[in-house]
């Protein structure tokens, strides 16, 4: 429950912050998950929406998401919190806060591409210094309106 009032507290604080005006990055806004692939190692899992749910918000430089996983009766909760740079289709994320705590602190880097209301998002190519090849996402997200 404290993972939870966690995760709520940083994602209303984005909201207030990206009130705030000024110029919109094509990335900036909040998103919801379509879709997701993980594969760890040789293991490939496509999760069905509503097993995993997931929201994302991006203002300005920070980053904040929210996750909740379901599976045979089980649930479990994700949250994390940082910041972001975005140059040509790399996202990096150094996050603050997050339901892992060995990637606190960590750069964390992604390929995103956005096409419309639509985010596609493939990683992490790279956390901190060290390539990742073991744990590979896919993810498409869509725009709240």
């Amino acid at each position: 429950m404290k993972n939870l009032l966690v995760a709520v507290t940083m994602l209303l604080s984005l909201t207030l912050l990206g009130c705030s005006g000024g110029d919109k990055h094509k990335l900036e806004g909040t998103w919801r998950l379509v879709s997701r692939t993980q594969t760890v190692a040789d293991t490939v899992a496509v999760h069905p929406r509503g097993e995993y749910l997931a929201m994302m918000m991006m203002f300005r430089n920070r980053i904040a998401s929210f996750s909740r996983y379901s599976e045979k009766g089980d649930t479990s909760y994700g949250y994390a919190e940082g910041t972001y740079d975005i140059v040509g289709n790399d996202l990096t994320a150094r996050y603050e806060y997050h339901v892992d705590p060995t990637l606190v602190g960590k750069d964390i880097t992604w390929d995103v591409n956005v096409r419309g209301d639509s985010l596609a998002m493939k990683g992490p190519r790279k956390v901190g210094e060290k390539q990742d090849t073991i744990w590979q996402v896919d993810e498409v997200w869509t725009r709240v309106k």
